[in-house]
């Protein structure tokens, strides 16, 4: 394998990091999920430059002027999508249902 190739599987698009998030929602307890999230979203606003970058200029027409405050806006929203990916990675590998109540029932 080429090295360019290798570094194409780690990116945003690539296999290698879903197939460690597969491994980890299967073989890590469910107290350490909230590192993974942590370690998705670095890799998320890390990586995914373009998304970051359009994530940043969508808030910044919401809220102009706040340059560094976009940025952690934008950080959130990228652990967001970590967290909606790790979730359905631990539904699909644990297979586990989803139950809520709903008040006044």
């Amino acid at each position: 394998m080429s090295p360019s190739a290798r570094l194409r599987s780690f990116a945003v698009r690539g296999v290698i990091w879903r197939k460690y998030l597969d491994w980890a929602a299967e073989n890590l307890p469910f107290y350490f999920y909230p590192i993974l999230i942590f370690f998705s979203s670095l890799f998320f606003f890390g990586l995914a430059g373009r998304a970051r970058r359009a994530i940043i200029r969508n808030l910044a027409l919401v809220n102009p002027g706040q340059r560094l405050r976009n940025r952690f806006r934008a950080c959130s929203v990228c652990q967001n999508i970590a967290w909606t990916i790790a979730e359905a990675a631990v539904h699909r590998i644990n297979e586990v249902s989803c139950r809520y109540d709903l008040p006044g029932d």
